[in-house]
């Protein structure tokens, strides 16, 4: 054994450890984190935080309309332009799709849909707030 042979046999040892250390810590960080690199959950989603954001100026439209006459109005249109100066569309290629409304006892439901992973709602409510739902 020559005095080069044992720093290349202690070296392509600890790269071998670097390599084994770097990939448990990459499967420990897949287990622990999978919500963002498998699957997030619905209502954790940055879709569904995309999506409450981008709605929530209508929400408070609706609420202003209700305010001022007293109930919900029939179609969201009727918000536009006293309330709102339109009804807020996602520009966002994987954003928020689908926006729904209808009337209820309990007032409105106001929901949209994303997709990825899985297909997944959020519904708002008055009184109730944002809640989301879906699966994978």
């Amino acid at each position: 054994m020559t005095v080069t042979d044992k720093p290349k046999s202690s070296a392509t040892g600890r790269a071998v450890s670097i390599r084994v250390y770097l990939f448990l810590v990459l499967v420990c960080a897949a287990l622990a984190s999978s919500c963002s690199l498998f699957a997030c959950g619905p209502y954790k989603c940055r879709e569904a935080r995309e999506g409450r954001a981008l709605y929530a100026p209508l929400v408070t439209a609706l609420e202003d309309f209700r305010a001022r006459t007293g109930s919900y109005p029939a179609t969201l249109p009727e918000l536009v332009p006293a309330f709102i100066d339109a009804i807020p569309v996602s520009t966002v290629e994987d954003g928020p799709k689908e926006l729904e409304y209808a009337q209820s006892d309990n007032g409105y439901v106001l929901s949209f849909r994303y997709y990825g992973p899985g297909a997944n709602r959020c519904a708002y409510s008055p009184g109730s707030g944002w809640s989301c739902d879906g699966y994978y």
